[in-house]
């Protein structure tokens, strides 16, 4: 999804700004648009190491700290898989439930700032993949999130983390911005996915309509449950899980 998304709006993107950019994962897709800025924010001193190799492409800008909603320093809470992988500002709830294979071993405190007090930063396609605390990475936008035209972040259905972001709680906050959800794509056997929203200037009113109507029943208990069958081996392991449980 991500990829498409990128070639039909490329016309239309000035830069890219991603929240949570761990170790780079998606930079050379960003690369791949031609003469576009990218500006990279990891809090995660383990995962900088790996995102550096990209220090000295003239196109990236890399900070070595959070985006939320003060200019501060937090408790960060890091994993020990995957150079931090799922680190947060939040503590971990249901998130061991789901992925047991996870373990957040280390605490530290490190720094945030507003987005608002940024200077020199062209962009207006955000990605965000921040572990729940996406309202308030985007609170800290204040008046600029109005230079910001897409976003793609991560999405929940539960509480991963304590009192993280819900996917209701992202479509309501972003609404108020004028911006929709028009792509959203739910992983089969975990209550998380992606989203991409989009300004609703280039959208027609009855694309507003239709996605409006469409956003709503893709998180709705009878596609989620009819989206668990979309991938076999997943349902497979789904199953396999809840029944180790009842036997428990």
């Amino acid at each position: 999804m991500f990829v498409d998304l990128l070639n039909k709006y490329k016309n239309s993107i000035n830069g890219f700004i991603q929240v949570g950019a761990h170790i780079g994962q998606q930079v050379n897709t960003f690369l791949e648009i031609e003469n576009k800025n990218i500006y990279l924010f990891e809090p995660n001193k383990q995962a900088l190491a790996e995102l550096e190799r990209f220090e000295n492409e003239p196109r990236v800008k890399i900070f070595n700290f959070g985006l939320g909603n003060s200019n501060t320093k937090l408790q960060f809470y890091i994993s020990s898989n995957k150079q931090g992988v799922s680190s947060s500002f939040l503590k971990p709830d249901l998130h061991e439930k789901y992925f047991p294979e996870v373990k957040f071993q280390k605490k530290e405190l490190v720094e945030i700032k507003k987005f608002s007090s940024l200077e020199n930063i062209n962009a207006n396609f955000l990605v965000i993949d921040v572990q729940g605390y996406e309202i308030d990475v985007l609170k800290g936008f204040e008046e600029k999130i109005k230079n910001i035209d897409f976003i793609f972040s991560e999405i929940s259905l539960v509480n991963f983390y304590e009192n993280n972001t819900l996917i209701s709680d992202l479509d309501d906050f972003l609404n108020n911005k004028e911006f929709l959800r028009i792509k959203t794509s739910l992983i089969s056997n975990v209550p998380m996915g992606d989203a991409f929203y989009i300004n609703k200037k280039f959208l027609s009113r009855s694309e507003i309509y239709l996605y409006t109507m469409k956003s709503k029943i893709q998180i709705s208990r009878i596609y989620r449950f009819f989206n668990l069958f979309k991938d076999r081996k997943k349902l497979i392991y789904h199953l396999k899980n809840k029944l180790k449980s009842f036997i428990k």
